[in-house]
């Protein structure tokens, strides 16, 4: 090549491209370096660099504006005598190590459950060296293995973290699709100090055969003891029952305008007045499921106030309803046949009245004398359970130190005990300010507090696991084998629990 011809050598931008061939004796080939990993070759002359400056222009015209106004100060610069010599802009680029490229694959592929065969896709592994500079991703027995050491890493963390922890709830579904049966188990517990819930999934393992009684106990407890929680758990919520879809909130015009678009009869007026009536007095139900359905402020003890309150505003309706009375009656008595036990439960009147909410105002007045009395009761008992490491009397030596029989007659702490105790309940249900943090202020309701509220009111939780591993059915998906999936799934569900870096 004739470099004393050759415009493009000489060319200020040139390290922004790339000669890749000459076409003939008069034009030339290159790469544009700003458009990788794209591959973009043009063609210019050698005599002249016009049409790279109009790509630069037009694709890159930010990084030629720096260029020029670079150009423009070393003009003013080179004319002032004592300027200091300019030094060449460079552009600051961290390199990408193997190491980074490996945790971000790990991260995608964990984030979204994909098939662990991407990572061997051709174009997958083009796309992962273009961006990193020639770096490749890991293997697929690689990233297993990284996998599988992640599960463990992460089980150990959380088994730790569950150590610390007194009082847990588990929720716990079984999901079938295409012959498959996976049963799911998220634990829960509330932060002592922040009284925050947290959440962490144990379990999404395969079952085979049928789903009875005995099959399921057994999953659950052998679960329970993986993760050395079999004396913490409240309750294991299961298996919640059906509830109803979105409420219709389309007007009339657009109904009709949807019958015209299916080509179906348009509703008669006394049907959408049907539908406006079902909507509204329904409404009041669908916000129960909905609150009830919740994960992070939602607590045991808002059951029984919830449907109280539910059960009254149906009421309400029953008078101002011209097509579905029958409707509201059947719901009402429903609602009475399903929760009968659980408005009787006197665990979830304990959980409703710990909570500074609701305290004791869900209740008639002539119940309220009685549930302070039992609350008395229950804080008492919590105040005065002994610790693991308190001595017995029974071990002691006869003619020992008389002191020691103080751990023995304890005649005046128990009524120092029973004093306190109906001394800070009676405290707590006189205080008016409804706020969690309140309960900071009374150490025994808020012992109470953990001990009833830990459990959830629906086991919606572990159905959102599923859904996060809903894609493991394509035909893409379906191929990665029971424990990989598991693995997979728990990791995203866990992220607090490990480290990619690992």
């Amino acid at each position: 090549m004739d470099q004393g011809r050759n415009a493009f050598l000489s060319w200020k931008f040139k390290q922004h491209f790339t000669l890749k061939k000459e076409k003939g004796e008069r034009n030339i080939t290159v790469q544009c370096n700003l458009c990788l990993p794209a591959t973009n070759l043009l063609s210019a002359s050698k005599e002249s660099t016009s049409n790279l400056k109009k790509h630069f222009k037009r694709k890159h015209s930010s990084v030629l504006q720096r260029a020029e106004m670079a150009s423009d100060d070393g003009g003013e610069r080179s004319a002032m005598p004592n300027a200091p010599p300019l030094k060449q802009a460079t552009l600051s680029t961290s390199a990408i190590t193997q190491r980074k490229v490996n945790s971000l694959v790990l991260e995608f592929i964990v984030a979204d459950v994909q098939p662990f065969s991407l990572v061997e896709n051709a174009s997958f592994r083009e796309m992962n060296a273009g961006i990193s500079g020639g770096r490749t991703p890991m293997c697929r027995k690689t990233l297993m293995q990284r996998i599988e050491r992640g599960s463990q890493n992460m089980k150990k963390a959380l088994t730790e973290t569950l150590q610390d922890v007194q009082t847990v709830c588990t929720t716990a579904d079984i999901w079938t699709a295409h012959h498959r049966s996976f049963m799911g188990i998220t634990c829960h517990w509330i932060e002592p100090e922040t009284l925050d819930r947290k959440s962490a999934a144990l379990a999404c393992e395969r079952i085979r055969g049928r789903h009875t009684y005995d099959v399921i106990a057994a999953k659950i407890s052998q679960i329970h003891a993986e993760f050395q929680i079999q004396g913490k758990v409240s309750a294991t919520v299961e298996l919640r029952v059906s509830c109803i879809e979105k409420l219709m909130s389309l007007t009339e015009s657009q109904l009709n305008g949807i019958c015209d678009q299916l080509k179906v009869t348009k509703l008669h007026p006394q049907e959408t007045m049907f539908l406006k009536e079902y909507t509204a007095i329904l409404k009041p139900l669908a916000y129960s499921i909905n609150l009830l359905q919740g994960e992070k402020n939602c607590y045991f003890g808002y059951i029984v106030p919830t449907i109280l309150s539910l059960k009254a505003k149906l009421a309400e309706k029953l008078t101002q309803v011209q097509f579905s009375t029958h409707i509201l009656s059947a719901v009402i008595k429903a609602i009475d046949t399903r929760f009968g036990q659980v408005l009787a439960s006197h665990e979830a009147r304990m959980a409703a009245s710990t909570i500074p909410k609701f305290r004791l105002w869900w209740l008639a007045d002539e119940e309220r004398g009685a549930m302070k009395t039992a609350m008395v009761q229950e804080t008492r008992l919590l105040h005065t359970e002994p610790s693991e490491d308190a001595g017995t009397t029974g071990n002691a030596a006869v003619g020992g130190d008389p002191q020691d029989d103080d751990n023995f007659f304890t005649f005046e702490t128990a009524q120092q005990t029973s004093s306190s105790a109906e001394e800070e309940v009676q405290r707590y249900l006189q205080d008016p300010d409804k706020s969690l943090a309140s309960l900071k202020t009374y150490p025994m309701i808020r012992a109470l507090f953990l001990k009833c509220n830990t459990t959830l009111p629906s086991s919606a939780p572990v159905e959102r696991l599923f859904s996060q591993g809903g894609l493991i059915f394509t035909p893409h998906r379906n191929k990665m084998t029971d424990k990989h999936f598991e693995q997979a799934l728990l990791l995203r569900y866990n992220r607090l629990y490990w480290s990619i870096d690992m």
